[in-house]
C-alpha cells in the first residue's frame, strides 16, 4: 500500500519537497500531499513496529536516507541508494545473526552506522584524493 502510494504521488511529492513556494505556485496541493505522505508514514511505521521494534525502525527510517542524502543530490538515486543501505543492514543483520550469539538488531543498527559513516566520512576523503571540488 505505502510503496503504491509513494509511486502514485512521487513526482508532486518531490516538487513538493525541493521547493514548496514553487510548488504551491504551480498548482501542486502542497499541504494535502503532506498529510498523506504522513499517513502512509504512519501506517508503514505502526505495521513495521509490531515485527521489529520501535529503535529498529527509527535506525531504517533515518539512518539509509541521511546516508543517501550524503551521497547523492538526485532524488531517484537517493531513493534507490536508500532501499539498498536498508536492505544491506537488514540482510547482513540476520545473516551476522545467524552465526553469533548477538541480537540481529544490535548488527541491524550497526551496518546502518557504518553505511553512514562511510558516506559522512569516506565519500568527501575520496572526492579530495580524486581531485574533485566538494561543497
Amino acid at each position: 500500500m505505502t510503496i503504491v502510494g509513494l509511486g502514485v504521488m512521487y513526482r508532486p511529492l518531490t516538487f513538493a519537497t525541493v521547493d514548496p513556494v514553487v510548488a504551491e505556485a504551480r498548482g501542486v496541493p502542497v499541504r494535502l500531499i503532506s498529510i498523506l505522505f504522513l499517513l502512509m508514514l504512519a501506517a508503514a511505521v505502526a505495521e513495521a513496529v509490531q515485527v521489529v521494534g520501535v529503535l529498529l525502525i527509527l535506525t531504517l527510517l533515518i539512518t539509509p536516507g541521511a546516508t543517501a542524502e550524503r551521497l547523492t543530490a538526485n532524488p531517484g538515486l537517493a531513493t534507490v541508494t536508500s532501499v539498498g543501505v536498508a536492505l544491506l543492514a537488514t540482510v547482513g543483520g540476520i545473516l551476522l545473526a545467524l552465526v553469533s550469539s548477538w541480537p540481529v538488531s544490535f548488527y541491524v543498527a550497526t551496518i546502518a552506522f557504518v553505511c553512514y559513516l562511510a558516506a559522512r566520512f569516506g565519500a568527501p576523503a575520496l572526492e579530495r584524493l580524486q581531485g574533485v571540488p566538494t561543497d
